[in-house]
């Protein structure tokens, strides 16, 4: 007797079978007869919360750029903090360092991802992918250091 697992990867078998649509309508029987799909338990809402962190907490120990950013994003806002930033002043800050550090994080899942998916062999399109999310960083950190010119700069202006 076959166990859960082995039926669905017996199911979904390469593209070169007859009937992509057969496959389809039995994955949607199963789906509804209650049988698991994913191999992973729910979190539940505690559970969301340690994922997220321990997400965080991957990112910061795989990525150098991560924590370049981070240490960069304590340093504005202290910073802002002794230059006596407005509260909208500061949000502006909060919403380019999010910019920034959201951008390296997806780049860094879509790397690791294809990277997985292709066992770390060159595709050209896999390198067109991952340049285009290293960009969206670059595109981030640009936006982000043009609010700091504009936020820092008018504020140094006025105190000198």
């Amino acid at each position: 007797m076959k166990s859960e697992r082995e039926t669905m990867h017996s199911t979904f078998q390469p593209f070169n079978s007859s009937s992509l649509e057969g496959r389809v309508k039995q994955f949607l029987r199963k789906m509804g007869s209650g049988v698991r799909v994913s191999k992973y338990k729910a979190p539940g809402f505690a559970g969301t919360f340690r994922n997220s962190f321990k997400g965080i907490r991957l990112a910061l120990k795989s990525e150098r750029n991560i924590r370049i950013h981070f240490v960069t994003a304590v340093l504005v806002m202290v910073s802002g903090v002794v230059l006596k930033f407005s509260p909208a002043e500061f949000s502006l800050v909060l919403i380019a360092i999010a910019l920034v550090i959201i951008a390296e994080m997806v780049n860094s899942a879509i790397e690791f991802s294809l990277d997985a998916i292709f066992h770390n062999r060159y595709s050209k399109l896999v390198g067109m992918a991952k340049d285009i999310a290293a960009g969206a960083v670059m595109v981030a950190t640009f936006i982000s250091i043009a609010i700091g010119i504009l936020l820092f700069g008018s504020k140094i202006m006025s105190l000198i």
